[in-house]
């Protein structure tokens, strides 16, 4: 049952955003005072859920309870698709949150996930690291701009102490500024177009948040390091259906020594040995680095 603290909501009733109760009992600085609005993504159930709870604790931790909203959801399993829309995942629910943003011209959205796990890490050098968050908000005002604060990095380059560029996945602490929004629901508005038209309902893909921005160069994309306060709980629900995924969870085994159905934040030493790079991109690096010593061998060998 929806009440009466809706602000948005879809036609179909299957998501829609509340606003998130103060307690200023809690009031202390805000993490996040770069960003605009905050928008917390669960599933309703009859009553609060352990990672309900638990984002409630995490909103008082980060100070920013005046500016959150719970995007609240019955799911894509109770919702039928439609229009070529999946209705209740997650998909479906970010262009609810970029619609009200647009409406409400919200500039800077941070979009959470409710198993969201935040380190003791929360505060080092924070003045420092907003600083250099800031200056790439900034610049990046006139494009679209997706910036990770939690990430699984696949490339990664540094292009200072605080902040990455490359390709990531997992959006579960993630922020859009409205043009890169606006570039989002273009591109879920042609994709349902498209699989309206589908003969076959059972076709109908899931527009992955996690995924439509990596390889399309109108986004800019950064991410904050090191990385190492925002990460996700470990669920094996979440990956039961994704068997290349769920494996991909289980290589972290040998290196950690427990098994994590997310990027478990032991394995990061790991997969990021120095700051701002991973493995694959320092292999890269070394590949690049090998090439040019062979060309100019070569080059000098002619001569």
């Amino acid at each position: 049952m929806i009440n009466s603290k809706v602000v948005f909501k879809s036609p179909q009733d299957c998501t829609w955003i509340e606003k998130f109760q103060v307690n200023k009992k809690f009031k202390q600085r805000d993490f996040f005072s770069f960003c605009d609005a905050i928008f917390i993504i669960t599933v309703k159930k009859d009553s609060w859920t352990p990672n309900q709870i638990d984002m409630v604790k995490n909103i008082n931790i980060l100070g920013c309870q005046e500016k959150t909203y719970w995007c609240f959801t019955h799911g894509y399993k109770k919702c039928e698709s439609k229009d070529g829309e999946v209705l209740g995942s997650c998909g479906f629910n970010w262009k609810i949150i970029c619609e009200f943003c647009i409406q409400e011209n919200i500039q800077n959205i941070l979009f959470l996930e409710d198993d969201l796990l935040i380190t003791n890490k929360l505060w080092d050098n924070y003045f420092e690291k907003k600083n250099k968050i800031l200056k790439v908000i900034n610049n990046n005002k006139d494009k679209c701009l997706v910036f990770h604060f939690g990430q699984w990095p696949i490339l990664s380059i540094p292009i200072n102490k605080h902040i990455s560029r490359g390709l990531n996945l997992n959006a579960h602490c993630i922020l859009l500024n409205k043009l890169a929004a606006k570039e989002y629901l273009n591109i879920y508005y042609k994709k349902a177009k498209k699989d309206k038209n589908l003969k076959n309902k059972k076709k109908i893909k899931m527009l992955m948040t996690d995924k439509f921005y990596m390889c399309n160069n109108v986004f800019k994309k950064y991410s904050c390091t090191p990385n190492n306060i925002f990460f996700q709980k470990s669920d094996i629900n979440s990956s039961t259906n994704k068997k290349t995924v769920s494996m991909v969870y289980k290589l972290q085994y040998p290196f950690t020594g427990r098994l994590y159905y997310q990027y478990d934040p032991k394995f990061v030493k790991f997969w990021e040995p120095i700051r701002g790079f991973t493995v694959l991109s320092l292999l890269l690096v070394i590949l690049v680095l090998i090439i040019l010593c062979v060309t100019i061998w070569f080059c000098k060998k002619k001569i």
